[in-house]
Order: structure tokens, then sequence, then C-alpha cells
């Protein structure tokens, strides 16, 4: 079997599938009665989709997308075919993984200058970790032609970046959070006649509602805090019960643009 992380499991499970997918809804969670007062149909859809995939993620070929790389020049690390992992407790799969833009200096000179300077941060990217970063800069400075001073390093969050880290949580805890978060959104429902009027209303379609875009306003945080958080919960609550490992055959990683870890392929010998 074959080792993913759930970032990159949600990157490939196709979203579509559940406009057209006549599997019924159910037996998503005990709380379902609770859950469907807060996401519409094609929502609950996409979770019984999602939960199932979780479940037999290698019955369902024709739900999976493709990896698409992509290289915006945005980072140091960028572009590259995701991995699979051949051991559970690969450092790779589990580890934080560091990243940082490419300063916009850099990125107006154009892609050449680009990996040249992908290529010496990578080399010296220890020197940051030893607090010799001004050492690198005046390297990449020289190197480039830049005047001393023109660079800084910003590292970014890996979910910026594209790229993940397995999340290893407890089945139990996710379940308590989510029926925190089922309390909470009826309490924030019923806090006014406003607010359980607009949630009453507009709630299951919030994606098509200006408001929702409004920072502050009962439909934006309706919108993004409770059914955004709702969601999230309950993906990593298939994931972790049915697939901890989000285990697959390496075969269809293969076919979908995943490349083996070279770190714990059993046939690089690392």
């Amino acid at each position: 079997m074959a080792y993913i992380t759930s970032s990159n499991f949600k990157k490939i499970v196709r979203d579509k599938f559940a406009a057209t997918s006549k599997r019924p809804v159910k037996g998503l969670h005990p709380r379902e009665d609770e859950i469907e007062k807060i996401l519409s149909q094609p929502e609950l859809a996409l979770l019984q989709v999602y939960k199932e995939m979780c479940e037999s993620p290698n019955d369902f070929p024709e739900v999976f997308n493709k990896i698409q790389k992509s290289d915006t020049l945005s980072y140091v690390v960028e572009g590259h075919a995701p991995a699979y992992h051949f051991k559970a407790d690969c450092s790779r799969l589990h580890s934080d993984f560091k990243n940082y833009a490419i300063p916009d200096v850099v990125r107006s000179m154009g892609e050449d200058k680009v990996n040249e300077y992908r290529t010496i941060f990578q080399a010296g990217r220890h020197m940051i970790d030893e607090g010799r970063q001004d050492v690198l800069a005046i390297r990449l400075c020289s190197a480039l032609g830049l005047p001393l001073g023109a660079l800084n390093f910003k590292q970014v969050d890996y979910n910026n970046s594209g790229m993940a880290k397995f999340e290893n949580v407890d089945l139990e805890d996710v379940d308590r959070r989510i029926s925190e978060l089922l309390f909470d959104a009826e309490r924030f429902r019923h806090q006014s006649k406003e607010s359980s009027d607009l949630i009453n209303d507009f709630g299951y379609g919030t994606h098509r509602r200006a408001e929702a875009k409004q920072p502050g306003h009962t439909l934006y945080i309706w919108h993004n805090k409770y059914k955004g958080g709702l969601k999230n919960l309950l993906e990593t609550y298939f994931r972790v019960k049915f697939n901890p490992e989000l285990s697959f055959e390496g075969r269809l990683l293969d076919q979908l643009g995943f490349v083996p870890c070279k770190h714990c392929d059993p046939d690089v010998g690392f």
C-alpha cells in the first residue's frame, strides 16, 4: 500500500462527481439531522462521496482528478509532482514543511533568474536555520546582479504554497469538535430574529450571496465559520474513521500523477 497527505487527497477528489452521483446521502454522522440544518443537499452529496472515498478509495477511480502540476514562479519549491509514501511512518509524510516566497524583484527578472535563485537558495537554505540568512542574501544578490539589501526571505505557510502535512488527530476529539460546532451554530442562528431570518432564508445558498463576502456580516460568519468549519471537520472525521493512514494502491497513484517518495522507496534503498 501507499500513503499520501490529507491535503493531497482533497486535491484528487473530483468535486463535480457529487452533482452526478445517484447515491443517497445517508449515514454521514450520528447527528445527521442537525448537520442537514446547516449544509445544503449538494454539499451533503459531496461529503457522501468523500466518505465513500475514505472507506474504499481504490474502488472508485472515476472520481479522482489527475494532479495538475503548475509553476507560478511564486515559491522556492513549486511545480513538482506530489509524492506517495511506502511507509506510514515516513518522516517526509509527517514532518512540517518550510517553503519561501520568491521576491518580486526576482520574479520580474524572468523564469531563468527565478530558477537560478531557487538553485542557490536550496543549496544554502541551511544558513537560515543557522541564523546566517544575511550570508545567503549576499550570495544571491551577487549571483543575480542585485544591490545588497534588495532581498528578504519570507517563509510561507504550507497551505498557502500548495504543500501539505498529514493531520494526526483522534476520532473522539473530532467528534467532540463537531458537536461543539453544531451547538454553537444553533446558538448563533438564534441570537436574534434578524440572524435567524437571514440564515433560514439564505443559509443553504450563502455562496450566492454578496453579503457572505463581507467580513463580519451574519452570512459571512455562517458561510465561513459554521458551514466551512463543519465540512472540514466532517472530512477529517471520515478520514480518521475509515482510512486514518490514507492508504492507496501505488498503481492508482501513479496514474493520478504522484511519484514514489525517494526517502522511503524500497527500490532506492535510502
